[in-house]
């Protein structure tokens, strides 16, 4: 089937991993569909009114971006039409060799859902919105104009494809966001996050984890690390952190001061490859995700399929990633005491997990197996009954 992503989350010179989940799940489409990619990206490089184009062949997928110039001052009005423009060249572009999309795939709602339902009105496709975004959490977070297209787009589309089921709901009962919904998780490469041969060394320190951007309004690095903290003078050489990720390593580092840590008591590495979070993961006995705010955390379900267990917080989608006694524990955002208890209790091996039976649950559930057939079936349903209702 030929099938358009629009996207508009989507790594890009300006943002490198914004979005890199979506790119997880084009690589998995452009397995067994001849998938192209269209996005949008303002580029404060870029003059006001200004617009770049950019294809790109992939092993899997083609790529086409368009990169508009940023407006600022009286001139921020110019921000919408400039975006609309850059989404009309970028479908000029996706679609020039004549044959077009046999189905039109929006990743988030706002914009990239309603660019999809509104080319899928006009070229007369069914389409299918995908959502990753954890703004529906809260009531206002939409306004009234994206609001009132987010509806408009969510009821043209055969199917809306939150990533977890508490989106889903987030989506209809706080937004009135109604339509047909399937879940449809992110997606692991499995030939990358598998479980190590052996794992941590007998006596060693336990190995912790953390991989994020650092974003402070959401990941609550600074909590982690007044726990470990913590752990290092109550238990010195009994535990190690590493730290690793896309974000600003200088505010890292300024909250390791606050709580007298110092160069050389946590690991610090990044930006990563795929392969070398992977093998960061294989190397680690506890992934931490101390976040006050997430949906469905793709670097939980990549800890989950290497087989790492995960010490996370009940917050969106990760309640269901995150079995406690199964693959993991659970902790109140905020709760340095229950992740400092946590932790403890690992390091005193109360209710030992099995990595084997975290990585087969992680496999069958977020493996590109098992999301490459959920996605292929909807595709296929999603069609038939696009065409039955126009025939």
């Amino acid at each position: 089937m030929r099938i358009l992503f629009i996207a508009s989350w989507w790594p890009s010179r300006v943002y490198p991993t914004h979005g890199n989940f979506v790119q997880k799940h084009a690589r998995l489409v452009g397995a067994t569909h001849q998938l192209t990619v269209m996005a949008v990206q303002e580029d404060p490089q870029l003059g006001p009114g200004k617009l770049e184009l950019v294809e790109k062949h992939h092993d899997r997928y083609r790529e086409v971006i368009v990169y508009y110039g940023r407006s600022s001052g009286w001139l921020k009005w110019m921000h919408l039409p400039s975006r609309v423009m850059a989404y009309y060249r970028a479908w000029r572009a996706a679609t020039a060799d004549g044959d077009g999309p046999e189905l039109l795939h929006g990743h988030i709602l706002i914009d990239g859902g309603i660019i999809a339902a509104i080319l899928g009105r006009c070229m007369r496709r069914p389409v299918v919105i995908m959502e990753h975004s954890t703004r529906y959490n809260e009531p206002e977070s939409l306004g009234l104009l994206r609001s009132q297209l987010g509806k408009w787009a969510c009821g043209q589309a055969e199917f809306v494809l939150p990533v977890s089921d508490r989106l889903g709901s987030a989506m209809r009962e706080t937004h009135d966001l109604n339509g047909k919904y399937r879940t449809v998780s992110n997606v692991v490469d499995t030939a990358l996050f598998y479980p190590p041969q052996e794992t941590g060394t007998p006596g060693g320190p336990v190995s912790l984890l953390h991989v994020s951007n650092f974003d402070p309004r959401f990941k609550n690095v600074r909590g982690i690390l007044r726990v470990y903290a913590k752990l290092q003078r109550s238990h010195p050489g009994r535990f190690h952190l590493h730290v690793a990720g896309d974000g600003d390593f200088d505010l890292v580092g300024c909250w390791m001061n606050e709580v007298g840590l110092r160069e050389g008591d946590v690991g610090l590495s990044g930006p990563h490859s795929e392969a070398e979070i992977a093998g960061l993961m294989q190397t680690a006995d506890v992934f931490i995700l101390f976040s006050s705010n997430e949906n469905q955390p793709v670097v939980l379900l990549e800890a989950q399929c290497v087989g790492l267990p995960c010490v996370a917080t009940p917050v969106g989608g990760i309640q269901d990633i995150v079995v406690p006694g199964l693959t993991g524990d659970l902790v109140a955002p905020d709760d340095e005491d229950a992740l400092e208890t946590s932790l403890l209790a690992i390091l005193q091996g109360v209710n030992p997990l099995s990595r084997a039976a975290i990585s087969e649950r992680g496999r069958n559930l977020y493996g590109e197996s098992a999301v490459g057939k959920r996605l292929n079936q909807i595709y296929e349903e999603a069609s038939s009954n696009y065409y039955k209702s126009k025939s």
